[in-house]
């Protein structure tokens, strides 16, 4: 019975610290339940971007990274930004401050003090920031009901 006991004890042991660990949180690639990597760009296209920035919106970020689309207005004071993120980071890195909302399977916005307008959502394994950013023009507050339309189109957008 001891000796059972010890091949068990050295057993656990031997599966090494790494696995008693907390889990690491990843940020790496989403794949929806199509097995698709979303694309921000697509998530949230130019007609969409148009809507919080005009009819003047360009896509200046390009689709290099997946995951990440940015716009901005013509006069490059608006900048907008789309971020797709595993769900499980729509709890590690909350916007501040944040109003719960009803997008996705849970959603929250908000104007920060650095003068950002902010939606956050949750949907499937999925989570997405959509930050509207003047550097000149209208306040953020201003921007928040485009920006609340197009966090509710991206959500639709996705599956589940």
């Amino acid at each position: 019975m001891l000796a059972s006991l010890l091949l068990v004890v050295a057993a656990v042991f031997h599966m090494g610290a790494a696995d008693l660990q907390a889990p690491e949180v990843h940020t790496g690639t989403v794949v929806d339940p199509t097995g698709q990597e979303p694309v921000a760009c697509e998530l949230v296209d130019q007609s969409s971007a148009e809507t919080i920035l005009g009819s003047d919106a360009i896509n200046v970020g390009g689709t290099a990274v997946p995951s990440v689309c940015r716009y901005q207005n013509a006069e490059g004071n608006l900048v907008f930004i789309v971020q797709i993120l595993i769900a499980e980071m729509y709890d590690v890195s909350p916007i501040n401050p944040q109003t719960a909302v009803d997008i996705g399977d849970r959603g929250r916005f908000g104007v920060g003090d650095s003068g950002t307008a902010n939606v956050q959502f949750a949907k499937g394994n999925v989570s997405v920031t959509l930050r509207v950013t003047p550097t000149s023009g209208p306040p953020a507050s201003a921007l928040m009901d485009p920006l609340l339309e197009v966090a509710r189109i991206a959500a639709d957008r996705l599956p589940g």
